[in-house]
This record gives C-alpha cells, sequence and structure tokens, in this order.
C-alpha cells in the first residue's frame, strides 16, 4: 500500500492586534504622502488630496484625539522639489453626510468629498515646530461623527489636501484616548478607499487589506507611478501569492480577480514590494464590478489571511 501526499490549499487567519496607528503595524509602510497642488502627478500622487475614515465604536463615550505625525512640509520625512513651498490643509468632518455621501467615498475629490459638518481645520506649512512631532486635533465627542450602524459606531473623516506648492508632505496619524501620548481606544478603526503612499525603501513589504463582501464577483486593483520598481502580489482565503500588474512612471495599471464564494466577508492582502533603496510613492485604490470604490482597513477585518496548507490522503493498493 502506497500513501501520496496532496498539498490543497485553505487559510488560517492570524488576528491582529488593536492599534489605532493609520498607518497600522499590519500595513508596513510609514507613511501617506500629498503633494501641493501644483505639483506634477509623476511624483506618485495622482490626485493632491488624502482622504481618511475613523470608527469610533459605539460603546466609547469619553473624548477622544487624532494626533498627526509631522503635518508641517519642510522637515526631515518631506520631500522637497526646488525650495519648499507647500501648504497642507487638514479638515476634520463628522456628522450627517461624512461618509454616506457618495461623493465621500470617491476616489478622488469630486464636488461633496468634503461631505458632513466641518469641525476643525489646520493648513500647515513649514513650521518648524511641527517637524517630526505630533500635533494634536482634539478633543472630540464620538456623537458629534455619523453613526453607522453596520460599522458600529460613529464615523469621522479627514480629508488632508495640498492646497499651494510642488512639494510631498509625508506624515501620519493615530487615534488617541490621550492628548499628549499614543493610547489606543479598544475598537476603533480606519478606512480609506484611496491611498497615496510611501512605499518601504528597505526592500520590505506594504499592505493594503481590502474587504470583500458578499456581493463582490471581482475586483480590479489599480496603481499608478510605480515606476516598475517593484512587484505587487494577492493573498486571500483562496489565492496565494497572485500575480497583479505594476504600472510605469506617470501612468496607471490594472489588475481583476476574480471572487470566490470562499473569499466573501474576508480580507485581501494585497502586498506592495519595492526595490531596496529607492523612494517611490504610489497610489492604489480597488473597484468593484460595478465600479464602486472598495474600502480598506488599517486593521483588516477578520484578521491578515496567512496561507496555510491542509494535507489530503490519497490511498491506492
Amino acid at each position: 500500500m502506497k500513501i501520496y501526499f496532496t498539498v490543497i490549499g485553505l487559510v488560517l487567519f492570524s488576528l491582529t492586534s488593536v492599534a489605532q496607528a493609520i498607518p497600522s503595524k499590519a500595513e508596513g509602510f510609514e507613511y501617506f504622502v500629498t503633494f501641493g497642488k501644483q505639483a506634477e502627478a509623476s511624483w506618485g500622487d495622482d490626485d493632491f488630496s488624502q482622504t481618511i475614515f475613523f470608527i469610533i465604536p459605539k460603546n466609547y463615550t469619553k473624548p477622544f484625539y487624532i494626533r498627526i505625525f509631522d503635518p508641517e512640509v519642510g522637515g526631515m520625512h518631506d520631500e522637497k522639489k526646488g525650495d519648499f513651498n507647500t501648504y497642507t490643509r487638514f479638515t476634520l468632518y463628522g456628522g450627517k453626510g461624512a461618509h454616506s455621501n457618495k461623493a465621500a467615498r470617491s476616489i478622488d475629490p469630486i464636488p461633496g468629498y468634503n461631505s458632513g459638518v466641518r469641525i476643525y481645520s489646520k493648513t500647515f506649512g513649514g513650521q518648524p515646530q511641527y517637524d517630526n512631532k505630533f500635533y494634536v486635533m482634539g478633543p472630540f465627542k464620538p456623537i458629534d461623527g455619523e453613526y453607522d450602524a453596520n460599522m458600529g459606531g460613529y464615523i469621522f473623516k479627514i480629508t488632508v489636501d495640498g492646497v499651494k506648492g510642488d512639494d510631498g508632505n509625508l506624515y501620519n496619524f493615530f487615534l488617541s484616548s490621550q492628548s499628549n501620548s499614543n493610547v489606543s481606544i479598544d475598537g476603533a478603526n480606519a478606512f480609506t478607499y484611496e491611498y497615496a503612499l510611501r512605499l518601504k525603501s528597505d526592500g520590505g513589504v506594504s499592505h493594503i487589506y481590502p474587504f470583500i463582501d458578499a456581493g463582490l464577483s471581482s475586483v480590479i486593483l489599480y496603481n499608478f507611478d510605480y515606476d516598475k520598481d517593484g512587484e505587487v502580489y494577492v493573498y486571500t482565503v483562496s489565492k496565494n501569492r497572485h500575480v497583479s500588474a505594476v504600472s510605469a512612471d506617470n501612468v496607471w495599471a490594472k489588475q481583476a480577480h476574480k471572487m470566490t464564494k470562499a473569499e466573501h466577508n474576508t480580507s485581501m492582502d494585497v502586498q506592495l514590494f519595492n526595490k531596496k533603496g529607492v523612494n517611490n510613492n504610489v497610489t492604489v485604490y480597488v473597484l468593484n464590478q460595478y465600479e464602486d470604490a472598495v474600502g480598506f482597513f488599517s486593521v483588516p477585518i477578520g484578521g491578515v489571511p496567512k496561507y496555510r496548507y491542509k494535507v489530503k490522503v490519497n490511498i491506492t493498493q
């Protein structure tokens, strides 16, 4: 009697820890990038605007803060073109329409992207006091967000707009229960429909985690200005290292991927590899079969999918 072992794929979810660093440790990259509106798109930011949504769980009733790391333009992390001349505006919205307005969920800053009730706004230029430091927005009350029963909490939105200049502002966020330190809020999360990000320059991998709901039969992955300096791979509950297209300089690339029933209500892990030693800004987003943008989460819903192997035993006489 001979026993043959055939390997078939199965995914085991590895749950992420609670974290409100945005981007999160699971996402891997360090900074978002937003250029001034006079910049050239070939620097990696296609529309000079970024929108991030924050979810405050409904059972959290204390004040919260949004801490912006390195919001100024002109210091050690930012991307200079000539002399620094750039201004970036950070605006927080809550209330009705902050997320439910369709324009808010667009991949572009179309009319209505800044929907909702404006709560706070600040524009940063080259103020050295904010270089490599946190600027604190808040305190804010959770009930001032837009309540969403499906999300299980109140949604706030930050728009980041390059209002003037041609330099790149590199920054990140922390959603905190304290003003003077980074203290996580249990159950909170952040998500978006498009990222303009700085890929890791050490040859490591960055991630985005689109959520594949039950209605999706396919998705299309888009990336802009990758400069052919890396690779993109897809992992899901039934896909192991599927290759996706990589863009050249100042152009878009896209790749369709069919979704199976097994992948519904799970997260996809899109892995973005960058050539070691290269500073590379790229823009990425995902559309479904109806050409609606698919949200991706800092803390992936259901956890990060890890491919697992199941042994199938075939017995022959």
